[in-house]
């Protein structure tokens, strides 16, 4: 929602409650109210009104009669917000909401959809026990920041002997797991020594759908 629903400059909020306590008092049950809501809200109503006229009227605007209507104003507000969640929470249809003046609910998830980017991956430093790597989206190299709805990276590995290219069947590469941050390490075995690590990762979604691949970077495994 770009704005709140309440809008509580006096201007505004006085005609807002005037139409929902007019609506209330006619029929509670259509919006999921009962009679005591409408007379609570209609007291209130009244109340804000007549402190507001007195404090905006300049033969009687002293700094008591603002208190007063302030404290009249926050007691109104609570009552609507109270409202509100009852409403909410009564599932009244769109057209009833309308007629309050209150926003239509999106119950719809808007879908997530799958990362359209590819990783950039960097090789930071490597030894013989792991390797530390840094993951950029291509469109926004200047930062390590995920692209929008992206929970993370799923990193693929081949481990191959020196001079062996990386097969371009991915049934040959294996789980490198998954990473949370850009920055990750990826452990290598023992006997992983003297060969050669290719790396591919893709980001994945908050869904779990995953995007395209990255370019592979390779680096040779300290023996």
């Amino acid at each position: 929602m770009g704005r709140s629903w309440l809008d509580t400059r006096d201007a505004f909020l006085l005609p807002f409650s005037q139409n929902i306590s007019t609506k209330l008092s006619a029929t509670p049950a259509a919006y999921g109210a009962v009679a005591g809501d409408a007379t609570a809200l209609a007291t209130l109503v009244s109340d804000f009104d007549t402190k507001l006229t007195t404090a905006q009227n300049p033969a009687t605007r002293t700094k008591v009669s603002v208190t007063a209507k302030d404290v009249s104003k926050a007691a109104l507000i609570a009552e609507l917000r109270a409202l509100y969640k009852k409403f909410n929470a009564a599932n009244i249809p769109a057209d009833k909401r309308q007629e309050l003046g209150l926003p239509i609910l999106d119950k719809t998830p808007t879908p997530v959809a799958p990362p359209t980017t590819k990783p950039v991956l960097t090789i930071r430093d490597s030894d013989k026990q792991g390797c530390s790597v840094r993951a950029k989206d291509e469109l926004t190299l200047e930062t390590k920041a995920k692209p929008p709805g992206v929970e993370g990276l799923e990193i693929l590995m081949t481990i191959q002997p020196a001079g062996t290219p990386a097969p371009a069947d991915l049934r040959q590469w294996f789980s490198g797991g998954i990473a949370k941050r850009s920055d990750f390490v990826i452990p290598f075995e023992p006997s992983d020594a003297g060969k050669v690590a290719h790396i591919r990762a893709a980001w994945f979604s908050t869904r779990g759908s995953r995007g395209p691949l990255s370019d592979i970077v390779s680096l040779p495994i300290a023996a």
